[in-house]
């Protein structure tokens, strides 16, 4: 028997997230930095004024198993966090309502109440009945 010894160079990529974290894989280190920024923009949702419970009345399939909560909306900033939060697609119009719909699956969709209230006028004008929906005074 012989033995023979050999050196062999073997090239190694790291991934380092942007808090310095090391990861052998690029997808491990893309869903780790993923999750931070979610955490961000999470805690930044989580202090939104809210209401859950609630499914939105525009037309669409309500499911029982749905998580739904209301977000209100006051700036660009508050809707940029739900969108980074939740991978939504909204703009800042105005300040309004929106409702998160949450699968279970990791999908997630919306409804503002502008277009609930548009929806619930438009049918009901349909059926033959005036509609108006206004906020109480305080």
């Amino acid at each position: 028997m012989k033995i023979i010894e050999k050196i062999k160079e073997v090239k190694v990529f790291e991934y380092e997230a942007e808090d310095g974290t090391v990861f052998l894989s690029e997808n491990q280190c893309y869903d780790y930095e993923k999750k931070i920024k979610n955490k961000i923009h999470f805690d930044a949702v989580s202090k939104l004024e809210n209401l859950e419970g609630y499914p939105p009345c525009d037309g669409a399939n309500n499911n029982e198993d749905h998580v739904y909560k209301w977000y209100k909306v006051t700036n660009n900033e508050e809707v940029n966090a739900l969108n980074n939060c939740f991978d939504l697609g909204l703009s800042y119009d105005h300040e309004d309502y929106v409702c998160v719909e949450n699968t279970g699956w990791g999908d997630y969709y919306c409804q503002t109440l502008t277009g609930c209230k548009e929806y619930v006028v438009g049918l009901f004008s349909k059926l033959g009945f005036e509609v108006s929906i206004m906020e109480r005074e305080n």
